[in-house]
Parts: C-alpha cells; sequence; structure tokens
C-alpha cells in the first residue's frame, strides 16, 4: 500500500527553490573567498549569505514556524 494508494503531497517546488538558492549562495560565496582568502571579509561574507537563507526560510515558511511553541512566541 504506502506511496502506491497514500501519497504524501511534498512540497517540491519549495524543496527545489531551497536548493537553488542554497547553490547561489555557496557559488557566491566561492567568489568572494576566491578574491578575499583568508580574511574577515570572507567570513562577513558567509554569514550575510547564511542570514539571508535563513530569513528567506523563515519568511516563506512563517506560519509553520509560528506553530512551534518557542518559536511562535517571536513571530507572532
Amino acid at each position: 500500500m504506502g506511496q502506491k494508494n497514500y501519497r504524501i503531497p511534498y512540497a517540491k517546488n519549495k524543496l527545489i527553490a531551497y536548493i537553488i538558492i542554497a547553490v547561489f549562495c555557496y557559488v557566491i560565496h566561492y567568489y568572494v573567498k576566491a578574491q578575499f582568502p583568508i580574511s574577515w571579509v570572507n567570513y562577513a561574507a558567509a554569514t550575510l549569505l547564511f542570514l539571508l537563507y535563513f530569513l528567506f526560510i523563515l519568511r516563506v515558511e512563517k506560519r509553520e514556524f509560528a506553530q512551534l511553541p518557542v518559536i511562535g512566541k517571536f513571530l507572532k
């Protein structure tokens, strides 16, 4: 039976978008790292890209995060 009769409706478009954005962030960081090896710019760029990615996911998944007991307090 399983998925043959009871399909799980995965959000494929969201998952693909998350992967594409993560790869895009990786490529940007790769070029920043090539331009500024072993410097604070490298770490700042990585931190900024991670925060932007996290905020994007938080914005898209706001309803799901709002249902969590601890995180939901900060999103209402």
